[in-house]
């Protein structure tokens, strides 16, 4: 079960609060993200379009350690040329039916 509350907010101001911080990667991956919602929205869009991607291209899902490290991989290299300030709890289910966080 992965979990995330719904508001988003920037100090005292609260700008909605039905606000999904949950992203669906594809049938056994989910993301769950927080901080700046700019940050927070594009790096999951772009995360789960590359996962489809990759997936169209091989026609094999990725594992859900091969999904972290391309996440992993893609926070490292945006630490070098605009950081993204956000915080990510990948979680998923592989192929052989165990579960993954």
């Amino acid at each position: 079960v992965i979990a995330a509350d719904m508001s988003a907010a920037r100090s005292i101001l609260a700008y909605q609060y039905s606000d999904s911080k949950i992203q669906k990667l594809d049938d056994s991956k989910v993301m769950a993200g927080s901080g700046p919602q700019a940050d927070r929205v594009r790096f999951m869009e772009y995360v789960e379009k590359n996962v489809t991607l990759n997936e169209l291209r091989t026609g094999l899902k990725a594992s859900c350690h091969g999904t972290a490290h391309m996440v992993r991989r893609e926070l490292a290299d945006a630490l070098r040329k605009a950081p993204y300030q956000i915080n990510l709890l990948l979680g998923g289910v592989d192929a052989d039916g165990s579960s993954k966080l």
